[in-house]
């Protein structure tokens, strides 16, 4: 904006040029001066009141991108602010033309015979604008490159904090998994129901004669056993009328119940029924 009111106090000052002397009153240099020299002061003007209006429209540019600067406060996404940026650029680059035309103008003016003080003022008044414009040019492009860098750097970092929650979250369920591994290896048990002659041949069950039965003391069969997880078996399905205990669980840990379907081994402690051992071994006759 304040661009825009420096741009008017030049037009009015060129409006004053060109309407301030009333073709009665010419100054003394005018009348001395031939139609050729009063020819190119006229064209001389023309071409500065041309290049006001390419800088007024310059100007109304970068207005609207600061607007847009201001407004977002840089918050714009990455292919928004390199089209700011360019346009930016494009915008310097019409000014350092602008600049030219003018050093060039002013040049001119210098050789002239004739009295164009106003314009060469009006000239000047210009010159320092632009060069104002393009310092402001500067300014935003750095601030729009800092705020692209900082959401860069923003970005990255949410990347790396992603990376390192999706790192931590595959170790802690990794470590569940091997904690949950490591649990349910601390609460198996296996059993194993079969009649006397079922687990003689399983070597789960050793006897002879005038020798006491001893139970899982050679190299016993592993796989005939059913593996279960303590924590949830609770019931044992014998199918058969009869239901022995061979291992030294606790008495008081257990009952067993006959129905239709034979009989039923029920666990009524399973933390202190399974103290003693992981094994249980349940003869059927």
């Amino acid at each position: 904006m304040k661009y825009l009111k420096a741009l008017f106090s030049i037009l009015c000052m060129m409006m004053a040029i060109a309407c301030g002397r009333s073709p009665q009153q010419p100054s003394q240099s005018l009348m001395e001066v031939s139609k050729q020299e009063l020819a190119a002061a006229v064209q001389e003007r023309d071409s500065l009141m041309r290049l006001v209006k390419l800088i007024a429209d310059d100007m109304e540019q970068m207005r609207r991108v600061e607007e847009i600067l201001t407004v977002n406060d840089g918050r714009n996404s990455e292919s928004e602010n390199n089209r700011l940026l360019s346009q930016m650029d494009a915008l310097k680059s019409t000014l350092q033309r602008r600049r030219m035309e003018l050093a060039a103008l002013e040049g001119r003016l210098e050789e002239s015979t004739v009295d164009n003080e106003d314009l060469k003022g009006a000239v000047a008044a210009l010159l320092r604008q632009i060069d104002m414009q393009s310092r402001e040019i500067g300014r935003l492009r750095s601030a729009l490159s800092d705020s692209q860098r900082e959401v860069s750097g923003l970005a990255e970092t949410v990347d790396s904090l992603t990376s390192t929650l999706v790192s931590a979250t595959d170790d802690m369920l990794e470590a569940e998994r091997t904690a949950s591994n490591l649990d349910a290896e601390l609460n198996i048990c296996h059993y194993a129901v079969g009649t006397k002659a079922e687990l003689k041949d399983h070597n789960i069950l050793e006897t002879g004669f005038l020798r006491r039965s001893r139970i899982l003391q050679g190299d016993f069969d592993l796989s005939y056993f059913i593996d279960a997880d303590r924590r949830t078996l609770d019931t044992i399905r014998i199918y058969s009328g009869k239901c022995r205990v061979l291992t030294p669980h606790p008495r008081d840990s257990w009952h067993s119940d006959i129905n239709e379907g034979g009989a039923v081994l029920v666990i009524d402690d399973p933390a202190r029924f399974w103290s003693v051992s992981p094994f249980l071994v349940v003869q059927t006759d």
